[in-house]
């Protein structure tokens, strides 16, 4: 099972682009009436197919995906669509061609490079990580911040400022 956390010395991201990737292509994918089959990692006992991980190195499922998005696995956006393609690569490598389910993957996948081709051109990150919350403090901003620490200080601001 691929891990769906990021580890603690390298934490994912919020970006434009991952939210398009999860709000609207995950979306998208998931709910397609062929989405179904890849919602979970594939089990290779209960489909009776022990050959599944000699062949398929790098398991990959939407399943996995969403939680990653929902987790902020991810840094980039490149890093998601890299998982949504091994997804399709794995199903076209361990199926043979013209089978339903390669059928419903390639289905799956031309909507999915459908959605791919509207995505915001530059990834911008939506909430800067913590360690740059503090910036504002360096600056001449100083003012702010004892403000949510006095309840009704909205007067104390020209006395700090000077």
């Amino acid at each position: 099972q691929p891990p769906t956390v990021p580890p603690p010395n390298r934490p994912g991201r919020a970006t434009n682009q991952l939210m398009y990737l999860k709000n609207t292509v995950m979306k998208a994918v998931w709910k397609h009436q062929f989405g179904w089959p890849f919602q979970t990692p594939v089990d290779a006992m209960k489909l009776n197919i022990p050959d599944y991980h000699k062949i398929i190195k790098h398991p990959m499922d939407f399943g996995t995906i969403k939680k990653r998005l929902d987790n902020n696995y991810y840094w980039s956006a490149k890093e998601c669509i890299k998982d949504f393609n091994t997804v399709f690569t794995n199903c076209y490598v361990y199926n043979k061609a013209g089978e339903d389910i390669v059928v419903m993957a390639q289905t799956l996948e031309k909507l999915f490079l459908t959605k791919i081709a509207s995505m915001p051109k530059e990834e911008q990150e939506t909430n800067p990580p913590p360690k740059e919350i503090t910036k504002p403090v360096k600056k001449e901003k100083g003012p702010s911040l004892p403000s949510p620490s006095l309840p009704g200080a909205g007067g104390a601001r020209p006395v700090r400022s000077m």
